[in-house]
């Protein structure tokens, strides 16, 4: 009988699946996690957009007062934060709202401190409910960029502004909402880049430069959550003189705005004259035919 060699067999590849899931799980729960947080950002973006919208016709509609503004944008908010049906819920919404607008930094674009001392005049303040409690016997007067009868206005351009009084009523702002992450691992992950944006986040209690652009946002029970910032701009033509001018900023400022500005603004105690001239009229063009008029119409082949 013919003595039989074992054949040499490979090692064995038991286990080889359980070690590849291992390493591959944590890739795959980041990327399902990641597209989950990216498409609630993408939502949270979209509705930033309206609130932003919201805020600007509120600023608009109070002279540029930086209060309104912000309920202006909670009131756009609230539906990012409304999660049921009833009234309870509803409260709950409008007050997790709030918060998010209070810790969020709204800056105005324009106008400017440099387009206010190119168009600013005396006259009579709106009278809403804040300043018709401060009427004097004189009424209630007080610096401002006027807004009415802009069509009667000079289009001339300011030496500092380089903007026209019309172009000058037009209210730009630029919101910074800090939106909470709510997916595990993902909000710890952003969080690390806290470090290299330090000093510019808005969670409130913060202290400045220990907290970065992913900074906590402070939640109801003041528990600080890991955000991301999301960025919106509006613009909205002033219905109201804008009187709030300590929210003003000087376009040197732009560059490093500070939310609501940063400087008092001083009026002069004179009145400026008044500068109400209305712009000519075109002239009428009459268009010349010459020879080019089309025939009459000819009335022969009408039946009768």
């Amino acid at each position: 009988m013919k003595s039989m060699r074992q054949v040499s067999r490979s090692p064995s590849q038991a286990g080889a699946g359980a070690v590849e899931f291992l390493i591959s799980i944590p890739i795959v729960l980041l990327l399902i996690l990641g597209s989950l947080q990216a498409s609630l950002l993408y939502q949270a973006r979209l509705q930033l957009e309206v609130a932003t919208q919201e805020a600007a016709r509120a600023g608009a509609l109070h002279g540029g007062d930086l209060n309104e503004i912000r309920e202006g944008l909670a009131r756009g908010l609230t539906p990012l934060y409304t999660h049921g049906q009833g009234v309870a819920d509803l409260a709950k919404a409008r007050l997790r709202a709030e918060v998010a607008a209070r810790t969020a930094t709204i800056e105005i674009l324009s106008p400017t401190k440099e387009a206010l001392a190119d168009h600013k005049e005396f006259g009579r303040l709106p009278l809403d409910d804040k300043t018709g409690q401060a009427l004097t016997p004189g009424g209630n007067w007080g610096w401002g960029i006027p807004e009415s009868q802009l069509g009667y206005r000079k289009t001339a351009l300011g030496g500092q502004s380089g903007l026209s009084i019309q172009d000058a009523n037009l209210l730009k702002i630029r919101v910074t909402y800090h939106h909470p992450m709510i997916m595990p691992f993902i909000d710890r992950l952003f969080a690390r880049f806290d470090a290299a944006n330090a000093g510019h986040g808005s969670a409130v209690g913060s202290d400045a430069g220990s907290k970065g652009a992913f900074a906590g946002a402070q939640g109801l029970q003041d528990r600080l959550r890991n955000t991301f910032p999301l960025t919106a701009e509006a613009t909205f033509r002033m219905q109201t003189p804008f009187t709030h001018l300590g929210n003003l900023q000087a376009v040197g400022n732009l560059a490093n705005p500070q939310a609501g500005g940063s400087e008092q603004y001083n009026p002069p105690d004179a009145a400026p004259p008044a500068d109400l001239e209305p712009l000519p009229a075109p002239e009428a063009e009459i268009p010349d035919y010459e020879g080019d008029l089309p025939p009459p119409p000819d009335f022969s082949a009408c039946v009768h």
